[in-house]
């Protein structure tokens, strides 16, 4: 009788100390993944802006209002992210694309400097296309 009770005893014993830390794990995995899915929305918002910008008929305000669109679709963050459009490359015939933000967790931190506050990952996506041009014969 008595090693039953002993064996439930160190049962639960165990479970109060592994259960917490897979709790932990698996809400880092769900972090993870919603870091990589606004990683990702944002770097097709920064390739969809310079494809728009770089079309033949394309302005680069064409192409930031669709890429900004498109990751406002997909992204809800509490600020609004910029694309930043320019013309590079020898002859300026390549659109590049930019856009910075950052990805705030909701896991709470320590800092010495401001206290308890949120980590905050960066999000930053690159994209450059050719312009459309058409080949004479």
């Amino acid at each position: 009788m008595r090693r039953r009770r002993a064996q439930r005893g160190q049962a639960m014993v165990e479970v109060a100390v592994v259960f917490p830390l897979l709790v932990f794990i698996a809400l880092c995995l769900v972090e993870l993944a919603i870091y990589y899915h606004a990683h990702n929305v944002v770097q097709a918002g920064v390739q969809e802006a310079a494809r728009t910008a770089a079309a033949i008929d394309g302005t680069m305000q064409k192409g930031e209002d669709r890429g900004e669109a498109l990751i406002r679709a997909g992204y809800r963050t509490a600020q609004p992210i910029e694309i930043d459009m320019q013309l590079v490359g020898d002859n300026d015939d390549i659109v590049q694309a930019e856009a910075k933000s950052s990805f705030q967790t909701f896991f709470p931190a320590f800092s010495f400097t401001r206290g308890i506050t949120h980590v905050e990952l960066p999000i930053t996506a690159t994209a450059r296309v050719h312009q459309e041009r058409f080949r004479e014969r």
